[in-house]
């Protein structure tokens, strides 16, 4: 049942929350990453629902516009950031980390940003009895990888465990944490999420 409710969702352009997710009563990090602006609204309805303590973005926050290609959207691209970062910061999330990724402007985010904090780089956080790296590219973990590494940017390395280390692409999915047990719920995106970072199609509501 709860496979045929998650393709019903994916296939509407909706994203499922399953009742174990839902139910469970930890502490939660959530990362997103690539994010066009139609998934927006999916974004607010989950972070409502399950209340996120901390929030990480891994890059390409406007990702729908390729601003480092198409310079001359930049205007389109800071409303995006305005509504995106409106979403996030107007969480109950204690901590909003957000890595800047290849099509980001750090001005524009910074200008927006009031209680996020914003790296150009990688960086290493602690949260709870996690150690997190967080970067936009995959590649910044091949040396030093911590006991998780969230990252975006393309599909180059999978979400999958190496050695002990945890590895989550925040393309392929949503990825949220449940800080006790250190259990990953992967949430697919939308049908046309893809493409609509792309640029090609829209998805649903």
């Amino acid at each position: 049942m709860e496979k045929l409710k998650a393709g019903l969702f994916y296939s509407l352009g909706s994203i499922y929350l399953s009742k174990n997710l839902l139910d469970n009563p930890e502490p939660k990090i959530l990362h997103i990453s690539d994010t066009p602006t139609v998934l927006y609204s999916q974004l607010k309805r989950i972070i409502t629902k399950i209340q996120p303590e901390y929030i990480i973005h891994t890059g390409d926050l406007v990702d729908n516009i390729k601003l480092s290609i198409y310079p001359s959207r930049i205007d389109e691209y800071s409303n995006g950031v305005d509504e995106l970062i409106e979403i996030l910061e107007s969480s109950s999330a204690k901590e909003i980390h957000i890595t800047l990724g290849n099509h980001d402007n750090k001005n524009i985010v910074r200008n927006f940003t009031n209680r996020s904090t914003v790296y150009e780089k990688n960086a290493v956080i602690n949260i709870g009895n996690i150690s997190l790296k967080i970067s936009h590219y995959s590649n910044d973990f091949i040396i030093s990888p911590s006991n998780f590494n969230l990252f975006g940017h393309d599909i180059s390395l999978g979400s999958q465990v190496i050695n002990g280390k945890v590895f989550l692409n925040g393309i392929q999915n949503i990825n949220i944490i449940a800080l006790n047990s250190k259990k990953v719920f992967s949430l697919p995106y939308p049908i046309g999420t893809n493409e609509s970072r792309l640029g090609k199609f829209k998805i649903g509501m």
